[in-house]
């Protein structure tokens, strides 16, 4: 597990800008082979079997690396969503 560092001096930071920013240190740990998950507010809402058999489907497509990212305050940036 990996945990990017929170952003320092963001109060003269726009939300979009620290989203950038954000989404900047992500995908710059990202490998072109990984499979991106996005974890936040916008995304569809499962138990904790769904989730299971969600992640279960991914693991048994042949993918070698899953990645599970959790999204900041203000969400991802429009790159990061279109990864």
């Amino acid at each position: 597990m990996e945990i990017i560092p929170d952003l320092k001096n963001v109060k003269n930071l726009s939300e979009s800008e620290q989203k950038e920013k954000e989404g900047a240190l992500i995908l710059k740990k990202i490998n072109p082979m990984d499979q991106l998950i996005l974890l936040d507010e916008k995304g569809v809402m499962h138990t904790s079997k769904e989730f299971s058999k969600f992640m279960q489907k991914k693991m048994n497509s042949g993918i070698k690396q899953l990645v599970l990212v959790i999204g900041g305050p203000y969400g991802f940036s429009e790159t990061v969503y279109k990864k």
